[in-house]
């Protein structure tokens, strides 16, 4: 999923620090999913965050000289640098999105403007007929690019102006709604990030280790895997790993196994179904046979011996879930890594 934030969420809590917040957060991990944004909140949010700043600074000058003339010994008030707290607001929301994305941010797009003209003389959403909403046609327009340029994940737009993304019922205008359907993609609209984890997050929340370790149960994974590692492929790997240790080795078997739950990951499709990455530490213990060198004698004198290992293999397993996160199936994508014991 990728969500997007509008400028009034932004600056609704510029530390964006509060639980919501924090559920956010947890559900992007959680879901490898991300934030992204667009030049055009980070530019007004800028400007907004200034214009807040410097209305608040002069009043609190205000109630300062105030409260001093009541004072027998006058008092200097604090100093801020509202250009410097500016900058730290920035580079704190920067903070944040490129936790979750590399390229988190949305530069403007010149081809946007005709379509924003158009829309600003036909009275098209956001634009209406109180306003020409120019701002929120942009934003509109690169909600839309930004829905058109994802092959799987869900795009998520949150803001609190339902006076021009909306119609009376707090649901996305027919106007925008057109635009999906005509450019058949989704976009889900909230007007507040409690909305959003009530619907989503919340959901998410529930799926625990405890949950996914009776998946890794109920479907006999451990054993499932160990019949994989047995043949095919994924012998071939472990084989090849025992080879950089020991010199021509023959009758590989695997003996006994033991797998354990590291993490775990959602990934959200548009039809509302759910891809689980399951990272598992296996422990496998093996047995083979390998050339034994006898130092003490000519390097023709070679025998074969058997040896024992218990390799820990860091597997990563697939699951499809359905909407209610009932397993329909699952797969071993890969081996991460073999180290010994």
């Amino acid at each position: 999923m990728v969500v997007i934030l509008d400028t009034n969420i932004l600056i609704k809590c510029p530390r964006m620090d509060t639980n919501f917040h924090k559920l956010l957060y947890d559900y992007l991990e959680k879901t490898d999913s991300y934030i992204i944004l667009p030049k055009l909140v980070l530019d007004e949010s800028k400007a907004v965050y200034k214009r807040s700043m410097t209305e608040k600074y002069e009043k609190y000058q205000e109630k300062g000289n105030l409260l001093n003339a009541l004072l027998i010994s006058e008092r200097e008030l604090e100093s801020i640098d509202i250009d410097k707290e500016v900058e730290n607001f920035i580079s704190h929301v920067l903070s944040i999105y490129s936790k979750f994305h590399k390229k988190y941010l949305i530069e403007y797009d010149p081809m946007m403007l005709e379509e924003a003209v158009r829309r600003a003389i036909n009275k098209i959403r956001p634009c209406s007929e109180r306003k020409e909403e120019f701002r929120d046609t942009i934003l509109w327009l690169t909600v839309l690019n930004a829905a058109k340029s994802q092959d799987e994940k869900n795009i998520v737009f949150i803001s609190e102006n339902t006076s021009d993304f909306c119609s009376a019922n707090n649901k996305l205008h027919s106007d925008l709604l057109k635009d999906l359907k005509d450019n058949d993609i989704q976009v889900f609209y909230f007007n507040s990030i409690e909305s959003f984890i009530e619907q989503y997050a919340d959901k998410i929340n529930k799926l625990t280790d405890d949950k996914v370790e009776s998946y890794l149960s109920e479907n006999n994974i451990e054993i499932e895997v160990f019949k994989l590692l047995d043949r095919g492929i994924f012998k071939d790997i472990i084989q090849r790993f025992i080879e950089h240790k020991y010199d021509d080795i023959d009758d590989l078997t695997l003996l006994d196994h033991q797998m354990q739950l590291v993490s775990f990951n959602l990934y959200e499709l548009k039809d509302k179904t759910y891809l689980m990455t399951v990272n598992c530490e296996y422990a496998l213990d093996v047995e083979f046979s390998h050339t034994d060198d006898d130092h003490h004698y000519d390097s023709f004198f070679k025998s074969h011996t058997y040896s024992s290992k218990q390799l820990c293999l860091e597997i990563k397993l697939q699951f499809e879930l359905d909407e209610e996160f009932d397993v329909m199936n699952w797969d071993l994508l890969d081996i991460e890594d073999i180290f010994y014991n």
